[in-house]
C-alpha cells in the first residue's frame, strides 16, 4: 500500500512519495493526498479515493530540446554533500544510483549533457574560489555551482553569481524549491543562490536532539517523545529529565568524556540551533526589500539564559569544546558519547546519525525529538538547519543567451530530485537503515515540518555574527544584556554595508 508523507516546512517543504520496499511507483500525481473511508464492519468494504492535487509540485516547463547542448556543474565536496550531483555510473547503492537516474532523466528530458565536476578541494569556500577565477578571467568554464549555504555572500555582493529574477525557466515559488530559504534570500528584485530538493544536505543538516530509549526506561523517565508530540517538550523540561544524572564514571574525580551526563553538547555549532529554537532570530525583510535586524532583548537574553543553565553551568551536563575543531558538524565526539552510552541525550545532526551512530555498532534503541521551546507558551517547534547545505547559483559569466536553458536544468533538476532522489534517501537511506523505530520516522516527519533559518548565519561572512552569538550563548564575555549592548552598534553597521552592497549590484 503506498502512503504520501506531507512535509510543509518554512523551509523544507517537499513532498516525498513514501513506498514500502515491495510496491511500485504510484498512479497518482506528485504531490497529491489520499483520503479513504470504509464501511461499518459488517458490511462489504467499499474504499473512496479522492485525489486533490497540489499545482505548487507540477512540473509546468514546456518541452524542450536544447539539441545536445552542454551544461557544467561545480559541485561542493563536503562530507554531507559529495553525493548530490557525484556519480559516473549506477553501483546498486541507494543514492548514487538515484542520482544517476535523476541526471538521465534530466538529460533526456531537455535534450543537454550534464558535466559534473566535484570540486578537488573541500573546503567550504573550494567551489566559490574557483569560480571567482573564472569570473575573473572571463572564462564560461562552469555554468552552475554548488556550494555550502553561507559561503556565497561574499562572492554574490563582488558580483560572481547571475541574479536568479533574470533566469528564464526558473519557477521559485514551486514547492520542490525551498521557501523558507527564499523567504531570506529573495528582497523582491533579486536572489542569487537557491536551495532545492537536489540538496540532500538539507535532510542531513538537521539538528535534532537524539536520545537512548533504554536508559529512559531504566530510569522510568517520561519519554521527550511523547512530551514533543504533546507540544510540552520545553528545555525545563529537559532540565528536569538531566537532573542528578552526572556519575564520576571513571572514579578521577574530574568531569570529562569517560564519565556520565544526562545531556552532552557543544560550545561551537551546537549553540547555534538554540537562536531558532528559542524563536530569537534576529535578520528579517522588510517590506522595501532591505534587511533589518529585529532584536526582542528580553526574549534574547532569556534564550541566552537557558543555554547557559542547560549546557554550560550544569554539571549534568557535558560540553565537548568550543571551537570547531571539536564540536562541527562532522566531528564525532559527542555521537561516541551517546554510542557508548556516557548520556542520555546528544545534540546530533541527521547526519551524526547517519554517519558516526549507525557505523559505531549500537544496538540499542534511540529515538529524536526536536530542540525544545523556549517554554510552552511558543507557538511551535523550530528545527536549525546547520548551514552546511548545500545551495546552488548560476556563474555571473554564463551568457544571457544560454540562460534559458540553464534555468530550464535548475528547474528541472530540483523537480526530478523530489521525485527520485529524496525518496531514496528518506526512504532506502534513512527511515529503513538509519532510524531504528516507527516513532523515529514520525518525529522526522514533524521535525522537517518545523524547520527554520536565521539570515544572520547565511549571511555570516559579512555580518561576522556567529562567533560573538556563540560567545553570548556561552557566557564568555559576561552578562548577555552588556554583550548586546556592546554588538548592536557593529551588527548596524555591517547591516548597512549589507544592504548597499545588494543595492549596488541592482543598479
Amino acid at each position: 500500500m503506498n502512503k504520501f508523507l506531507r512535509i510543509c516546512a518554512a523551509m523544507l517543504v517537499f513532498l516525498m512519495l513514501a513506498s514500502l520496499a515491495s510496491c511500485g511507483k504510484t498512479d497518482n500525481p506528485a504531490g497529491s493526498e489520499a483520503a479513504a473511508t470504509t464501511a461499518a464492519p459488517d458490511a462489504t468494504e467499499e474504499i473512496t479515493t479522492v485525489v486533490t492535487e497540489d499545482k505548487s509540485y507540477v512540473y509546468e516547463l514546456p518541452e524542450m530540446n536544447f539539441n545536445g547542448e552542454t551544461v557544467r556543474i561545480l559541485a561542493a565536496n563536503r562530507d554531507a554533500s559529495a553525493d548530490e550531483f557525484n556519480c559516473k555510473e549506477t553501483n546498486g547503492a541507494a543514492i548514487n544510483d538515484a542520482v544517476y537516474k535523476r541526471n538521465c532523466d534530466v538529460e533526456s528530458k531537455l535534450g543537454i549533457e550534464l558535466k559534473v565536476k566535484l570540486c578537488a578541494s573541500a573546503n567550504d569556500y573550494g567551489s566559490c574560489n574557483i569560480i571567482k577565477t573564472q569570473v575573473a578571467s572571463g572564462d564560461e568554464l562552469y555554468d552552475l555551482v554548488t556550494t555550502p549555504g553561507y559561503t556565497p555572500v561574499t562572492y554574490i555582493v563582488e558580483g560572481d553569481f547571475h541574479n536568479l529574477h533574470e533566469v528564464e525557466n526558473l519557477n521559485l515559488d514551486k514547492s520542490y524549491w525551498v521557501q523558507g530559504f527564499n523567504e531570506i534570500m529573495d528582497n523582491g528584485t533579486s536572489q542569487y543562490v537557491c536551495l532545492g530538493a537536489y540538496s540532500i544536505s538539507a535532510i542531513r543538516m538537521m539538528n535534532v536532539i537524539l536520545y537512548n530509549k533504554d536508559l529512559f526506561t531504566e530510569r522510568n523517565l517520561e519519554d521527550p517523545y511523547e512530551m514533543a508530540m504533546n507540544g510540552n517538550w520545553t528545555v525545563e523540561n529537559q532540565l528536569l529529565l538531566i537532573a542528578d544524572t552526572y556519575s564520576d564514571s571513571n572514579g578521577n574525580s574530574t568531569a570529562d568524556e569517560e564519565d556520565f551526563y544526562g545531556f552532552v553538547a557543544g560550545g561551537c555549532v551546537s549553540v547555534d540551533p538554540y537562536l531558532v529554537a528559542f524563536d530569537s532570530r534576529l535578520l528579517y525583510l522588510n517590506d522595501d526589500g532591505e534587511y533589518i535586524l529585529h532584536i526582542d532583548n528580553e526574549r534574547l537574553i532569556t534564550a541566552v539564559e537557558k543555554v547557559q543553565e542547560l549546557i554550560f553551568n550544569n554539571p549534568n551536563s557535558y560540553s565537548v569544546g568550543a571551537n570547531g575543531n571539536t564540536d562541527s558538524a562532522f566531528t564525532p565526539n559527542k555521537i561516541n558519547m551517546f554510542a557508548a552510552e556516557r548520556c542520555l541525550m546528544a545534540s546530533s545532526t541527521i547526519y551524526q546519525i547517519e554517519s558516526v551512530l549507525t557505523p559505531s555498532g549500537f544496538d540499542g534503541d534511540y529515538g529524536i525529538v526536536p530542540q525544545p521551546k523556549l517554554d510552552e507558551n511558543q507557538e511551535d517547534y523550530y528545527t536549525y538547519l546547520q548551514d552546511q547545505m548545500t545551495v546552488m547559483g548560476v556563474v555571473s559569466t554564463v551568457p544571457d543567451d544560454r540562460l534559458a536553458m540553464i534555468g530550464a536544468v535548475m528547474e528541472t533538476i530540483s523537480y526530478e530530485s523530489y521525485n527520485t532522489v529524496f525518496p531514496a534517501y528518506y526512504e532506502v537511506s534513512l527511515s529503513y537503515r538509519f532510524l531504528k523505530n516507527q516513532e523515529s520516522k514520525k518525529m522526522l516527519d514533524k521535525i522537517y515540518g518545523t524547520v527554520a533559518l536565521e539570515g544572520t548565519i547565511l549571511y555570516s561572512p559579512i555580518f561576522a555574527m556567529i562567533s560573538s552569538l556563540r560567545g553570548l550563548m556561552r557566557g564568555d564575555a559576561g552578562a548577555p544584556a552588556s554583550v548586546l549592548a556592546s554588538q548592536v552598534s557593529s551588527w548596524t553597521d555591517k547591516l548597512k554595508q549589507l544592504n548597499d552592497s545588494l543595492a549596488s549590484l541592482e543598479s
